[in-house]
Parts: C-alpha cells; structure tokens; sequence
C-alpha cells in the first residue's frame, strides 16, 4: 500500500520545520510527500527541500507558477499524488509518531474502508494543549460515530460533515469520485461527503496530531476562542450568504452524483446509501435554494408570499414533519 501526504504551503516557515519532522519520524514513513507551495515569499520552500533532504524523504515539491489560493491548491496538490492512501495535512500542526501506522490499519484490516479520520489535539502556537480536541469540541456533530453519522440528514440541514482535512486519510477510490474540487466549495467538506459515498467511513477516537492555533489563524475558524490570548474575530454573514453557500455545497454534490450515476463511474461497489445520498442532496439544494431566495426579499409581506409558494409547491422537501416546516418558515420570513 502506498502512502501519499499531501501539503499545501504558503510563507509557513514558522512552523513548517516541526511539522515535517514529525511525519519524517512516522513509524510508517510515507512513500511520498507533495508538497505544492503557493508562491511563499519567506523561506518556506528552501525548509522543505533541506527537511527532506536531511531525512531522506521522497519529496515531489513544487512552486506554482501563479498564486492559486487555498482550494484550488488543494485540489491540484491532491492531483499530482499517486498513492493508494492519501493524507492531507497542514503547514503548522505536528503528528504523533505512529499517525499514520494506525491510520492505514483500517484500510489493510478491510477493503471497503474508503475514509479515516482521528481525534486531534487544540493547542495554542506552542503546541499548549487545551482541554479541547476535534471531537469533543462539539458533540452535536457526532464524530465518534464514524460510518453510522447521518451525513445525509447533516447535508438536509444545510451542514458540512464536520471532518477537518488535517485530520484524514482517504482511498484513491474517494478521489476518483469526488472529482476535482469545484469552485466555491471547501475541500475537506467535499472529500469527507464522498468518503461516504465511496465505502465505509471509519473514526479513530485517539488524538493523533496536534491542530495548532496561533496569530495567523486568527479570525478563520472558530477554535480560535478556545485558546487563551488568541483574538477570535466572529465571521459576520448575511442569512442569505450562509443560504447561497449551503445551496452552493449541496448543488455541487447532486451534480457529482448524477454524473456518477449516469457514467456508471460507480460501477458495483457502490454503497446501499448511494441512492439516499443521492436524493438527499437534491432535497437539500431545492430547499436550501428556496430559502436563500426567501431571505432575498425585501419585506416580511415579500418574504411570507414567496414562504408559502415555497411551502405550497414543496420546497421545504428537507424539513420532515409539516410542524417543522412551518417552524423554519416562519424563521425565514421574520429573519431571526
């Protein structure tokens, strides 16, 4: 089984030496490292090229020839990998040392395993730990669940699955359906949707890497506020934004689906879920859709005839139970 690490990087020489290190002393070196650097302007790129040098690391590092920005580099580092199994991971975390060992075990322990994810420590920019991981952060989000999460009722409900890129490790087979990453779309969101698509989703509840906060993440994810000093600058967005990009997401993947379907690119591994997946996203796009174009109107009078010619020719699809319906109607042409 081949192991592929996948890194994108941009002016990360503050901690990229840490981070390097730590997955040259896997006791499972992978068999690759691609690292597609966005045109840093410090010493990010030298400190790769010495890192894999000193530990003798097959490295494939590469420079775009024009700044691509975080997505898109992704998408096309995640391209040029070849390995059976592909880990992404960021510039400024730090791995426990048998990382990957333990994550490549479910996928030699059984061939329908498409995704892993682990637990993983939030820490401060010295790697300070909090009381806090990636799992218990938020249990509403039910990470410990693995396979059995409801991805299609999360999607319904306008949610991402919630698995942080850093923290998995996905077949070949999870690429080929996912496809290359559409626009408007965040990478980890859509791997970790067709990780379920693809096979058995599995969940390792240990803390394998350390997810590092610090200065320069500040403002761009939420875990910021849980660490002491680090300024957390609430993401302010309209209902209508948030709306356009739930709507944007579950589109995206309805169209996926359909290609696949149409394509035969499934073939007959498919999950028994395909086909619930499958009408998911199209009820979670017609809904969505339907309240995004609520909240554009201008007036609650506006907002509560486009409601009910919504309700009436059953947009609301998503939402079960007509209780319910009423409920989130009723929030989206009040606003609140």
């Amino acid at each position: 089984m081949k192991i592929s690490v996948v890194l994108c990087t941009f002016n990360g020489e503050r901690f990229l030496e840490e981070q390097l290190t730590s997955i040259a002393q896997q006791t499972r070196v992978p068999d690759e490292l691609v690292i597609c650097d966005d045109r840093s302007t410090d010493s990010t790129v030298d400190i790769a090229h010495d890192i894999c040098r000193r530990y003798e690391l097959n490295g494939v590092i590469e420079v775009n020839k024009e700044r691509l920005g975080v997505e898109e580099n992704f998408s096309y580092a995640m391209g040029k990998a070849t390995g059976d199994v592909l880990f992404f991971c960021d510039q400024d975390d730090v791995w426990v040392v048998d990382k990957v060992e333990k994550m490549i075990a479910p996928f030699q322990d059984d061939p329908q395993v498409t995704l892993v994810y682990s637990d993983g420590w939030i820490t401060g920019p010295n790697l300070e730990q909090t009381k806090y991981t990636l799992f218990n952060k938020n249990p509403r989000k039910h990470l410990l669940d693995g396979d059995t999460r409801p991805i299609g009722t999360l999607l319904k409900q306008g949610n991402a699955p919630g698995i942080k890129a850093s923290s998995m490790a996905f077949g070949s087979r999870v690429r080929e359906l996912a496809g290359p990453l559409p626009d408007g779309v965040a990478h980890d969101s859509w791997l970790a949707f067709f990780g379920y698509v693809a096979g058995k989703v599995v969940a390792v509840p240990e803390q394998l890497y350390s997810y590092r906060r610090h200065e320069h993440t500040s403002g761009k994810s939420s875990t910021n506020k849980l660490i002491s000093g680090l300024e957390h600058v609430k993401k302010v967005e309209s209902q209508v934004a948030q709306l356009q990009e739930k709507t944007i997401l579950a589109h995206r993947i309805f169209e996926r689906l359909c290609e696949i379907e149409d394509t035969g690119l499934a073939g007959q591994n498919v999950p028994s879920r395909f086909a619930a997946l499958l009408q998911d996203a199209e009820d979670a796009a017609r809904t969505l859709g339907a309240r995004a174009m609520i909240h554009e109107q201008s007036g609650v009078f506006s907002r509560m005839l486009q409601g009910m010619f919504c309700l009436i020719q059953g947009d609301y699809v998503a939402i079960e139970g007509f209780i319910p319906k009423l409920k989130i109607l009723r929030h989206d042409v009040l606003q609140r």
